[in-house]
């Protein structure tokens, strides 16, 4: 055997060596691969699968769970030109139901790309997911080109757009409110959701949210019942909008023929009370007769007869409460 005849042996052993190694590698069983890698990944969610039944190359996790809730099935399939970067790349699609996405991931040990994240689900599913305080009623678009996480910095990238169609938020159930579009960026390791009503709407909003992966978000929204808007719906963001800023109003006095009038305004979601002290009870502070329970749009006036002895008059403001009552 003549030396060129040796390394074309060699290099033809050599290629079918590497074919039969990779052949091993893409065939191998996936939950026995998974169950090796999903200790090594540092996400920043715990995932958890029911089942895993497939390849490495292509396969299908079952009863996926995500920080204990219940989010359905994901198929996958490998995309090798990404090792050649020391990452795992593979193309996914979510699915449960009669909701889909489809997303091309990038995983590293301590950070994770997604890109070209298109699909639609039910808005209900996150109201479960996000543990939200309220019912969720209508249909999520999702197109989103990338959003990039690493575990030193968090949300480092992100673009795109969210569409919530047929929007419906409420308790005991959802009211119909309207669409809904948000725009998607990356501030100081936070996912940043630009937020922004349709014309017709009935419930206008414009603000932001952000999401941290460790699990806190925040909400920074400015909500508007429009014209015409259902009376339930204007009565439930009066007490949601209003609560946490109850101001007593300002009083003024004035005298006429021998009689004092007290005179304020109850702010929009409070209700008064006019309080007359009286130093020798236990309790100073009582309640005036009628003067109790007072709401606006408009003054409240409390006349009373001048007396030689001096008196002190206040308001105490709470919130008021509007009772929502939903069609059955």
């Amino acid at each position: 055997m003549t030396r060129p005849q040796a390394k074309r042996i060699a290099g033809a052993a050599a290629l079918l060596l590497a074919v039969y190694l990779a052949a091993l590698v893409f065939l191998f069983p996936a939950d026995i691969a998974w169950r090796a890698v999903e200790a090594r990944l540092e996400l920043p969610v715990t995932v958890v699968t029911a089942s895993v039944s497939g390849r490495i190359w292509s396969g299908q996790a079952q009863g996926l769970r995500v920080d204990g809730h219940e989010v359905g099935s994901v198929i996958w399939r490998l995309q090798p030109a990404a090792l050649l970067g020391g990452r795992l790349g593979l193309a996914l699609r979510w699915e449960s139901g009669g909701d889909r996405v489809d997303a091309r991931l990038r995983l590293g040990t301590r950070s994770a790309r997604a890109t070209k994240v298109r699909g639609g689900l039910d808005a209900s599913r996150i109201q479960a997911w996000f543990d939200l305080p309220l019912l969720l009623d209508g249909r999520l678009e999702l197109d989103l080109p990338r959003v990039r996480w690493t575990a030193d910095g968090g949300v480092t990238d992100a673009a795109g757009r969210l569409l919530w169609a047929d929007a419906g938020a409420g308790l005991p159930r959802p009211m119909r409110l309207g669409e809904y579009r948000a725009e998607l960026a990356a501030d100081s390791g936070r996912l940043e959701v630009r937020i922004d009503s349709g014309p017709d709407s009935t419930l206008a909003a414009e603000g932001y949210a952000f999401w941290d992966p460790v699990g806190e978000y925040n909400v920074d929204l400015e909500l508007r019942a429009a014209a015409g808007a259902d009376q339930n719906l204007a009565a439930a963001l009066d007490n949601i909008a209003l609560v946490p800023t109850v101001v007593a109003p300002r009083l003024s006095a004035t005298t006429a023929g021998g009689q004092l009038t007290i005179s304020f305004t109850p702010l929009p979601g409070t209700e008064c009370d006019l309080l007359r002290h009286h130093p020798a009870e236990p309790d100073p502070w009582l309640l005036v007769d009628g003067q109790f329970a007072l709401t606006g749009p408009g003054p409240v006036h409390f006349t009373t007869q001048l007396t030689a002895a001096r008196a002190f008059f206040r308001v105490a403001a709470y919130p008021h409460y509007t009772a929502v009552v939903t069609p059955p």
